[in-house]
């Protein structure tokens, strides 16, 4: 009994020191950012001027067991799904206040706990209106799909880009910042699990991230409301669209839909009402999808007469012209039949 207890700890033992070198092989770098002697791991806030020019010094510091390729590079911070942050990858050209830091994409191996640094210049342009801008330097992290394979022990085909955000926040006289929130163009689409997303883009076109509010209505023709739901968005920041995914989460059967949306932002309200319609293709799509996911759409007796009730009276109507024409056939039939035996009878 003894020996297959140490049998066991021995194993949970290998096992821990596994998975401990495993996690030491793939620790991501550390990444942090210098202005005016001031530190930081996460991002800077800095009042500025027009025309003013401010240094920025990066250093990362690879901290893994390997030697690691990493890129570090001046960005754009856009607006994700419900707002907050996400950041391009390093091909990705900037065309928002990334484009106010000059220096290019940089590239360097580092071995591990060896460590460099950069250094970016922002330009803020002469014409920047009062607000808030946001740019980012981000180190991107690359490990290629071979290592991940040999170090995790799982195969993959899929190279790891680890991005490591400092964000580089810009203030001009931002009391006097201009807000400004629109509500794009509403669309929808049917998911792959069958179900209805309906998308609600907010735009910033002011000068200054926003993080709005509102309450969205759903109603079917006659009114009734189906859905009602209230939301507060991340972070919309300035000149990106902060989009709002508003879940149906059952089929809906075809007919015209309405949803109405309440907006706010500081002291604006915005309001509006999106109309729609689901065909009855949509729904025969919708079905399909959802059942090849594994969640078949019972659409009801009732529910499928009142859907399908055109298809059913084609259906019964040629069923009854089949029936009269065999009808008429072998009416026809029999009185030739008759006839033949009334003639044999008079010979």
């Amino acid at each position: 009994m003894n020996k297959i207890k140490i049998l066991m700890l021995m194993i949970l033992v290998s096992f821990i020191m596994y998975s401990t070198r495993t996690y030491a092989d793939n620790s991501i770098s550390s990444f942090t950012a210098s202005i005016e002697n001031s530190q930081s791991s996460s991002g800077f806030m800095k009042s500025v001027k027009p025309g003013d020019e401010v240094k920025v010094r990066v250093k990362v510091n690879n901290v893994s067991k390997k030697e690691k390729e990493f890129t570090i590079y001046p960005t754009d911070v856009l607006s994700d799904l419900r707002g907050g942050w996400s950041y391009p990858l390093k091909d990705t050209v900037p065309s928002l206040f990334g484009t106010w830091i000059k220096e290019t994409p940089e590239t360097v191996k580092l071995k591990p706990s060896k460590s460099k640094e950069f250094v970016f210049t922002v330009n803020v342009p002469k014409d920047t209106k009062p607000g808030q801008y946001i740019a980012a330097i981000v180190s991107q992290e690359f490990t290629p799909a071979e290592e991940i394979t040999v170090t995790s022990g799982m195969s993959t085909q899929t190279n790891s880009n680890i991005l490591l955000p400092l964000q580089v926040v810009l203030n001009v006289e931002i009391d006097k910042s201009t807000r400004k929130i629109e509500i794009g163009k509403l669309t929808h689409k049917i998911n792959n699990n069958g179900l209805l997303t309906i998308f609600v883009p907010h735009i910033n076109k002011g000068t200054i991230l926003e993080k709005p509010q509102g309450i969205l209505t759903l109603k079917d023709k006659n009114g009734i409301v189906l859905l009602k739901e209230s939301y507060i968005m991340d972070s919309v920041y300035v000149k990106t669209t902060g989009l709002y995914d508003f879940n149906v989460p059952s089929i809906l059967t075809p007919g015209k839909y309405h949803l109405d949306y309440k907006i706010k932002y500081d002291k604006a309200t915005l309001k509006d009402t999106y109309h729609f319609q689901v065909t009855t293709a949509d729904l025969m799509n919708a079905m399909d999808k959802a059942d090849n996911m594994g969640n078949p759409y019972d659409l009801g007796f009732w529910e499928f007469i009142k859907e399908f009730w055109i298809w059913i009276v084609v259906v019964i109507s040629i069923i009854i012209l089949l029936m009269i024409v065999i009808i008429i056939l072998l009416l026809r039939r029999r009185k030739k039949d008759e006839k033949e035996e009334s003639v044999k009878k008079g010979t």
